[in-house]
């Protein structure tokens, strides 16, 4: 064996054993202490499932796998649920419209600790309870 073989066998028995003690280092040892994490058996395993749980996550989100809402219900007509509020569905997609501008409300006043309170809510709802906001 030459010298830079061994040279070369030297430094890489010191890499992994520079690797393997801080690996220790952060996971095995609470705090650089002497006392062993005793949840390290589950964070090792959190940490060998977390590459393929975000693989999966991001294949769920490619949208050649699954359409958007919007495509799924480009041809379905709005259907008026109340004054200001229309929605759309096919199948388990929907899609929910509020327009601000066309909803009726009613305001109350509250008196809650000492202060009023102005308190908008959609007509046809029940009025609300000071107890809610405390």
């Amino acid at each position: 064996m030459t010298k830079i073989q061994s040279y070369l066998k030297l430094i890489l028995v010191l890499a992994v054993s520079f690797l393997i003690s801080s690996f220790c280092d952060r996971r095995v040892f609470l705090a650089h202490s002497p006392r062993i994490n005793p949840f390290f058996g589950t964070e090792l395993a959190e940490n060998f499932t977390h590459p393929f749980r975000s693989v999966r996550t991001y294949l769920a989100s490619i949208t050649i796998f699954t359409p958007s809402p919007e495509k799924a219900l480009k041809n379905v007509p709005f259907s008026v649920i109340a004054p200001g509020v229309y929605a759309k569905t096919k199948g388990n997609t929907s899609y929910t419209l509020i327009k601000e501008d066309e909803v009726v409300y009613v305001e109350y006043q509250l008196n809650i600790d000492g202060k009023i309170i102005k308190v908008k809510v959609p007509q046809g709802q029940p009025a609300p309870v000071a107890e809610m906001f405390k």
